[in-house]
């Protein structure tokens, strides 16, 4: 006989009085599946009427532990129908806010297997898509689907009320009801429920305020100090009787939902919880602050207008830290904020030839050779254009800033798309799965070496690549001939896995490659490895040369490459990239110098708020709900995606090729965010697009996911940034009449020019803000009188755009 205990207790009223006084959790069971109709024990009051289907039900016994008896599924059930198990009364049960209802299954098999299960408080038999007057929720595991083999696993189901959102349109669950049925939305006799039971223990309970927020200026790489901005604060509790712990931590940027840690990175951390922020501008103040939330399954994550939702119960903030940013101190790395100098746009030519035109982006210097100065750019560009089917040049109009799309100049067409890849398949252009997506990278590289000048390809399949696949060939500049594709680094297994290199790619300087990478100077990478069991948890960096050997490889050759940066495919958490989450991925790279300042520049979208895997509206289980709320695509999604670039000290990856980093260690001292620049609205669809770089005339080129307001459908945008000096005037102090004054003469460039003073010049002297800044607009600038003090102040004029 088994040796079971319950708690009995009265009807709706007595029932709740009952939960009132209850000083520990409690749970109720419904129903105890035995190995019979016979033994099935129904201890709650009147809930006698055992819902099951007569066909498509099993009673089971698997293995005489009387705690794993019960009720599953029978083999052979027809596609789109579906088993149920419930328990059925004349009297209702209130469920309140607090409630929740556990489904208990045991894995009577010694494999791995996924659990899901969905329940409805109204319909008493199978589910059915049509019948949406009859609601069906999905059911939810804190440890995940997959439950091990020969052991037990809860579901469980939060009671809400009109507050507690758990699906998007869901409607609360709180009231009377007189029926709870389980049915499992893929059928798979594995699972045995074992029981169903009512419970007041229900996280509604926020986790403490994080502690002890710290704000203060680091960095990441050498020859850059205090560009960055590291929190730190003390862990947060969770202090619920029925807690399911602190989960995660949401980063707070002037009272903005800006970033999260997630819970991979707080198991990681422990204690020593921190952030740094990459995307600060120099010599501005930011504020932050921090809040915990808990893993309970509560409400829906914040997502376009759902953006107060939370996933969780929040913590209230912590108090705020605030931290003015330095002033740029690096003469050899770029600051996009002063080197990069908005241009304006350019449209790609109307017709369906240029249609989502957003992959590869190459500059050629001297491609259309007979521009027309007044009004074009010299040199031309090479993209790839619907789903990368084929490639084409267009003429390089020079940029407008304006934000109507009819104002922008269009490209002309050099050389129409056409289908170049070569069959390096067995006759298909891609290897197995198929022929269905391309991710590509395109480069130009001058002759090199008695090789040609060529356009440079990496490819492989969009979503899962296969190991052995060839990644990399090349185009002719006539556009006649495509050659490839070639293996990285040996031939398979010992290749280079093609989703790593093949979406990224750039010419880096010859000397710097002699240098450091044996001359290799074609740089290739990836910044994400979709379908391939695991992400990239950051961009990967590869330096190569296929002219080395003074003949481009054969199809299925190999080309010896060097690592420059790569970071973890898998769990090694301290390999990670800064604030790397899901579906951070980026589609090109570029090497910019400017003057004596150097920056490698990898093309990203970044995750703004809370992240997380499922529907793109931010809806938590209700992959099973009916009727099914409203759907976005499925998959990683955030709050929010901003679109920009990385850039890496080139120093780092030169450390990496030389032996002395470990090629996880190198990390980009700055985010620049592109988003402000788009004409789409909420700063463009958060895809980042391909880079390309014009050394010789100072010009970086962005191509934008379906940029162009223009069009109802996919026609990318090219923006423009000139790579330039802003002027640096002299200051000329001037004492007239008693009164002192500061002077100096401007140029017309949009920068904005503050004074400053202080009491020393040393590197910790404390600047203060003198008058407004001005604005660089060609005029004469002087101050208001500064005064008289018996102090030796030193003044000085900081310039920014």
């Amino acid at each position: 006989m088994r040796s079971r205990r319950f708690l009995l207790c009265g009807w709706g009223g007595a029932w709740l009085a009952l939960l009132a006084l209850t000083a520990q959790a409690a749970r109720w069971t419904l129903v105890d599946w035995g190995t019979s109709d016979g033994t099935t024990l129904t201890p709650y009051g009147d809930w006698t009427q055992l819902l099951r289907h007569g066909t498509y039900t099993q009673y089971l016994n698997p293995d005489g532990d009387s705690n794993h008896w019960g009720i599953a599924e029978t083999n052979g059930i027809p596609e789109g129908s579906y088993a149920y198990f419930g328990i059925r009364g004349s009297t209702p049960i209130s469920l309140a806010k607090g409630h929740k209802i556990v489904a208990t299954f045991y894995n009577q098999t010694a494999g791995e297997e996924y659990l899901y299960a969905r329940l409805s408080f109204a319909d008493a038999d199978s589910p059915a898509p049509a019948e949406t007057t009859n609601r069906w929720y999905t059911m939810y595991r804190t440890a995940g689907p997959e439950v091990p083999g020969y052991s037990l696993a809860e579901l469980e189901f939060y009671i809400a009320d009109a507050d507690m959102v758990l699906a998007h349109n869901a409607a609360p669950t709180v009231g009377n009801h007189y029926l709870v049925n389980i049915s499992k939305p893929y059928n798979n006799n594995a699972f045995v429920l074992t029981k169903i039971e009512l419970a007041d223990e229900a996280d509604l309970t926020a986790p403490t305020s994080p502690a002890n927020l710290q704000a203060r200026l680091t960095a990441v790489t050498a020859g850059c100090a205090s560009n960055a901005v590291e929190l730190t604060w003390n862990a947060a509790t969770d202090p619920s009787t029925h807690a399911t712990g602190v989960d995660r931590y949401l980063i707070y940027r002037d009272a903005l939902l800006y970033d999260v840690v997630d819970n991979e990175m707080v198991q990681y951390l422990g204690t020593n919880l921190t952030y740094i922020d990459l995307t600060v501008a120099p010599g501005r103040p930011y504020a932050y602050s921090v809040t915990a939330l808990d893993a309970a399954p509560v409400g829906i994550y914040p997502h376009g207008t759902n953006t107060s939702f939370r996933h969780g119960n929040e913590s209230a903030h912590s108090a705020t830290a605030t931290v003015t940013t330095a002033f740029w101190d690096s003469d050899t790395l770029v600051n996009p904020w002063i080197d990069l100098r908005y241009a304006g746009a350019i449209r790609f030519p109307d017709g369906a030839d240029w249609d989502y035109t957003s992959a590869g982006l190459a500059y050629y210097p001297a491609g259309n050779s007979g521009y027309n100065p007044t009004s074009e750019l010299p040199g031309s560009l090479y993209a790839f254009t619907k789903y990368a089917d084929a490639i084409g040049e267009i003429s390089i109009p020079i940029p407008v800033v304006s934000t109507n799309a009819d104002e922008l100049p269009r490209a002309t067409a050099l050389q129409a798309p056409v289908d170049l890849w070569p069959p390096a398949y067995d006759g298909a252009k891609l290897p197995p799965p198929g022929d269905t997506g391309r991710a590509v990278g395109l480069a130009y590289h001058p002759a090199t070496n008695g090789v040609s000048e060529y356009l440079y390809y990496g490819l492989c399949n969009y979503y899962d690549t296969p190991a052995d696949a060839a990644s990399h060939g090349c185009f002719d500049m006539d556009l006649t001939v495509g050659t490839g594709a070639w293996h990285l680094a040996g031939a398979p297994p010992s290749n280079v896995f093609p989703a790593l290199s093949a979406k990224i790619a750039f010419a880096a300087p010859q000397d710097w490659a002699a240098a450091n990478t044996g001359g290799r100077s074609l740089i290739v990478g990836n910044t994400y490895l979709s379908g391939c069991a695991v992400p990239s948890h950051g961009p990967s960096l590869y330096a190569i040369a296929p002219w080395e050997s003074g003949n481009l490889p054969t199809n299925g050759g190999v080309v010896s490459a060097v690592e420059l940066v790569r970071y973890s495919s898998g769990g090694t958490l301290s390999n990670r990239n800064i604030n790397w989450a899901m579906d951070q991925f980026g589609e090109g790279g570029a090497w910019l110098a400017i003057s004596n300042r150097a920056a490698v520049a990898i093309s990203y979208r970044r995750s703004v708020g809370d992240t997380w895997y499922g529907d793109e509206y931010g809806n938590n289980n209700s992959t099973h709900n009916i009727p099914e709320p409203d759907w976005g695509g499925h998959g990683a999604h955030a709050t929010d995606w901003k679109t920009g670039v990385m850039l890496y000290n080139p120093a780092d990856l030169a450390a990496v090729a030389g032996g002395s980093k470990a090629y996880w260690e190198p990390k980009p001292y700055v985010v620049y965010d592109f988003n402000s620049y788009s004409l789409m609205a909420g700063g463009g669809d958060g895809n980042a697009g391909a880079l390309a770089f014009d050394a010789g005339n100072g010009y970086l080129y962005f191509m934008e996911h379906n940029g162009d307001p223009g069009y109802e459908y996919g026609y990318g945008l090219i923006h423009a940034w000139r790579a330039e000096e802003l002027n640096r005037p002299e200051l000329d102090l001037a004492l007239s009449n008693g009164t002192l004054r500061a002077r100096w003469s401007t140029q017309d460039d949009g920068s904005s020019q503050q004074l400053q003073r202080a009491l020393g010049l040393d590197a910790a002297a404390d600047w203060e803000d003198v008058d407004a800044p001005e604005s660089g607009d060609g005029g004469t600038k002087e101050s208001a009188p500064l005064g008289t003090t018996s102090n030796a102040w030193f003044y000085r004029l900081h310039v920014a755009r």
